[in-house]
């Protein structure tokens, strides 16, 4: 049956799937397989397991043989192998004078390809250092910059916390990490509190982010006036994962009590906020009143195509007077009289009248526009000319365009039209 194991190489917390064939592996096995590097070796970290939907018709990396005694020794060897590689390698930076740290030295198991891991501030020039090195070690050389964190994950080393370092221990990869995280966990601003072994900030910040963020919305603001059995207090601290608040009471005499801590859920927070699955989702502190509210309120009915919005319709709706945003207004309806037209599913090619849906739509748009008067003219419009000036159709001194004081509508529409022509501006 097709599987896959999981093989963990040394000094490396990433565990690398691999197709066992047909051998037989247990957990702890010392294996060697084959990479696009050459042929490494390595320790089974997960039993074999069957193929996932998604990995079916991948190729994976095949596991050549079960390390032997030999395959054990020589990779011992080449462990001391690595420190001298080391030594010598940071012998010849300092006599080149180069600016750069040496971290690491990797020996590949057939002994073919030296590697060495370095960090630097910038680039750095080391061609003379590879040829040193080629002409010491007889064997193809590669130097690779890596970062500070990968120093650290190499180099490994304790923690703050006590434990050993998170990245060279189990973490595979590297997650990005904000002062804002340290910020909504209330820690000291002091770098030696926020950064670990690498000079960076903790990695450990984004661990516990989640759960501040999802318990941060349960509680009352910082500095908010809440209501409480003996009266009015204000919020001065949070213990943001114990969902509980320090509240600084209100006397009636307008002056500030002893302040006293007490669990969230008796104020009506804390879980009592949480949204379930089964329950009405609310607003920010758990209140269904306002989704509540907002079912009660009924739903605007859709505006007809051939109705015309008449003068008593728009004071019943108590609009601006401001000559702008009552033209606005004006465009808006006309805008849904020819939406109206356009998607309506029940409508049809000619009315009870016999006129076409376009004119249809064009007489409501003019009922619509004479309805609304004269102040509803467009914002242009209704601005102050300068003293004896005219305009005449938008340019001064021509001559009014025939039917230019007849009004016309925003959007002609013509069913014969293709979709992206319907409703096209005119000029």
């Amino acid at each position: 049956m097709p599987g896959v194991i999981g093989v963990r190489f040394p000094d490396s917390a990433r565990t690398y799937r691999f197709d066992p064939g047909t051998l037989s592996v247990m957990v702890g096995d010392m294996v060697l397989v084959d990479t696009p590097q050459g042929r490494e070796f390595g320790t089974v970290a997960t039993s074999k397991r069957p193929l996932l939907a998604q990995e079916e018709g991948q190729n994976f990396p095949t596991v050549a043989r079960i390390a032997t005694e030999d395959d054990i020794r020589q990779f011992q060897e080449n462990c001391l192998a690595e420190r001298e590689a080391f030594t010598v390698c940071r012998d010849l930076i300092d006599e080149h004078k180069l600016d750069m740290n040496l971290v690491a030295a990797e020996i590949t198991y057939d002994e073919r390809k030296y590697i060495f891991y370095f960090t630097a501030e910038g680039r750095v020039d080391f061609r003379d250092l590879v040829r040193d090195l080629a002409a010491r070690f007889r064997v193809r050389i590669e130097l690779r910059q890596i970062g500070v964190r990968d120093d650290a994950k190499k180099n490994g080393g304790m923690g703050i916390c006590g434990r050993e370092l998170c990245c060279s221990s189990w973490m595979e990869n590297f997650v990005p990490v904000s002062i804002r995280m340290a910020k909504e966990q209330n820690i000291s601003m002091n770098p030696t509190k926020v950064s670990g072994n690498c000079g960076r900030l903790l990695c450990c910040l984004n661990y516990e982010n989640d759960a501040y963020k999802a318990n941060r919305r349960l509680l009352p603001k910082m500095g908010a006036l809440i209501d409480t059995p003996e009266g009015k207090a204000k919020v001065i601290q949070e213990d943001v994962l114990g969902l509980k608040i320090t509240l600084l009471p209100q006397l009636p005499d307008g002056n500030w009590g002893d302040p006293y801590t007490v669990a969230a859920e008796e104020l009506g927070y804390g879980e009592l906020c949480r949204k379930r699955p089964d329950e009405v989702p609310g607003d920010r502190r758990g209140d269904d009143r306002v989704a509540a509210a907002r079912e009660a309120t009924p739903a605007p009915a859709p505006a007809s195509a051939t109705a015309p919005v008449t003068a008593t319709d728009k004071e019943a709706g108590q609009p601006c007077k401001c000559p702008h945003k009552k033209a606005a207004d004006l465009d808006r309806r006309d805008n849904e009289l020819v939406a109206a037209a356009e998607f309506s599913e029940d409508a049809s090619p000619r009315d009870a009248r016999g006129a076409t849906p376009a004119k249809a739509v064009e007489q409501a748009v003019t009922s619509n526009r004479q309805a609304a008067g004269p102040s509803a003219s467009p914002a242009k419009e209704a601005k102050a000319r300068p003293r004896g000036s005219k305009l005449r159709n938008g340019r001064r001194g021509s001559k009014p365009a025939p039917g230019a004081d007849q009004p016309r509508p925003r959007y002609i529409i013509d069913p014969g039209k293709s979709d992206t022509e319907k409703g096209k501006r005119q000029p």
